[in-house]
């Protein structure tokens, strides 16, 4: 068994990033099971000021942020060297994202959840024989679109 706490950075193209936990099975195999759940922290603000002649102008924000994201994956790992392993993944994710926009004082709230296959890859640099930092490069896609995300994260056996 393990779990992992640490940052992840979605959509790497825009300012999303959130805190990402991770508990998992590790079997005497290279292969094992994890459950990921994560929190958005930062999202993405754009202001605007744009005239409507003849009335007053439109002065607002858009927000949008990732909420949470679960995820389930099945996992393959090939130790490199006694400190280091690769890894592979593949599973399902289910994705909460907010959309609120301030016009004039008026707001409106949104949030759509999207899911699909999720997949990706990442490396384990091991510390002591209980703790590692481990790195992941996943693609969460969906019906609608993607979204890219990095992580780093301290990761403790038990």
């Amino acid at each position: 068994m393990y779990g992992t706490l640490g940052a992840v950075w979605y959509d790497i193209d825009e300012a999303y990033a959130g805190v990402q936990g991770r508990v998992g099975y590790q079997s005497r195999s290279n292969f094992g099971a994890e459950a990921e759940a994560s929190i958005g922290v930062i999202g993405e603000k754009s202001p605007f000021n744009q005239a409507n002649p003849p009335g007053p102008n439109l002065v607002g924000e858009f927000n949008d942020s990732v909420d949470y994201s679960l995820a389930g994956f099945a996992v393959a790992r090939m130790p490199i060297s006694p400190n280091i392993s690769a890894h592979a993944r593949v599973g399902y994710h289910t994705t909460q994202f907010s959309n609120d926009v301030s016009i004039n004082g008026a707001e409106q709230k949104t949030s759509t959840t999207l899911d699909g296959i999720a997949y990706g890859a990442g490396m384990e640099f091991g510390l002591t024989p209980v703790d590692a930092i481990r790195a992941d490069y996943t693609r969460y896609d969906n019906d609608v679109s993607g979204m890219n995300s990095v992580s780093l994260a301290y990761l403790r056996r038990f």
